[in-house]
């Protein structure tokens, strides 16, 4: 199909400590606001960072747009971003399980 690889990988997870935050949340709603797909989406990226780019902070949003338009991503921003990405799930993960934890335990 002449596909080019994917070298950038852009994701904003569903707002799961957000909406766990709300009063009266339902269980339904916590569940419904877990990321999977954008969670897998950030440690594929984040793995292979050596080729990808992957932006999960919106903080990030114009220092890689500066970088891009000065020639590319350098391969210590790639490395920093891939790190920021690992805490990123490892955060979003703590999250859900204290969450659930504390479900499971009411």
């Amino acid at each position: 199909l002449g596909w080019d690889y994917i070298d950038l990988v852009a994701v904003n997870l569903y707002p799961f400590e957000e909406t766990i935050a709300k009063p009266n949340v339902t269980y339904a709603d916590a569940i419904e606001n877990i990321d999977i797909g954008g969670v897998t989406l950030i440690r594929a990226a984040a793995k292979n960072h050596e080729r990808v780019t992957l932006v999960c902070d919106s903080s990030d949003y114009n220092m890689v747009l500066d970088e891009l338009r000065g020639g590319g991503i350098s391969a210590q921003t790639r490395t920093r971003l891939a790190v920021k990405g690992f805490a990123s799930t490892a955060h979003y993960d703590t999250a859900i399980h204290a969450y659930l934890k504390k479900q499971a335990e009411s």
